[in-house]
């Protein structure tokens, strides 16, 4: 669902597929098209996996995480 924060993960059509909260058929035809096209869910796959290990990988996060608690021990 195109809540929170997915939206700053899931691109939609690249990575994976958006809805709005109440599209349960637009959800539904998404997940048809993912489990019946072989190509579009390699291709979904590749991306997702890409995602993760550019946005969420060690290199990236614990610098921020880092920045998070340096700040919080700053104000303390």
């Amino acid at each position: 669902s195109r809540v929170g924060g997915v939206p700053e993960v899931v691109q939609d059509g690249v990575n994976g597929f958006l809805h709005d909260v109440h599209d349960l058929a637009g959800m539904a035809a998404s997940c048809r098209r993912v489990l019946t096209d072989d190509a579009l869910r390699a291709r979904l796959s590749e991306a997702a996996r890409r995602t993760a290990d550019v946005t969420f990988c060690e290199a990236q996060v614990v610098p921020e995480y880092e920045r998070c608690y340096e700040r919080a021990l700053a104000r303390a």
